[in-house]
C-alpha cells in the first residue's frame, strides 16, 4: 500500500524513479524494477549511473534488459 501511495505521489514530484525501482528489486520485482530503471533512464536521472554497482540491484544485473538500459547510457556493466 506505502509503494501504491509513492507512485501515486511520484507522477507529479520530484521522486527519483531510482528509488521506487530499488524498493520494486528489494520486493523481487525485476519487471518493474526494470520498468523504473527505464523510466530513470528517460528523465535522465543523476542516480542511475551508480545503480550499476549498488547490491541492491543485483536482482538485474543479469537481466537483458538492464544491460541495454547501461548500455544505452554509455556505462559499464556491473563488475566491468
Amino acid at each position: 500500500m506505502i509503494l501504491r501511495d509513492l507512485c501515486r505521489v511520484n507522477r507529479g514530484s520530484n521522486t527519483d524513479p531510482v528509488a521506487i525501482a530499488m524498493i520494486y528489486a528489494g520486493l523481487g520485482d525485476a519487471d518493474s524494477t526494470i520498468a523504473w530503471l527505464q523510466n530513470a533512464r528517460d528523465k535522465r536521472s543523476i542516480l542511475l549511473p551508480n545503480a550499476r554497482v549498488w547490491r541492491e540491484f543485483r536482482l538485474v544485473h543479469d537481466d537483458p534488459r538492464y544491460v541495454s538500459i547501461l548500455r544505452s547510457m554509455g556505462l559499464p556493466l556491473p563488475g566491468e
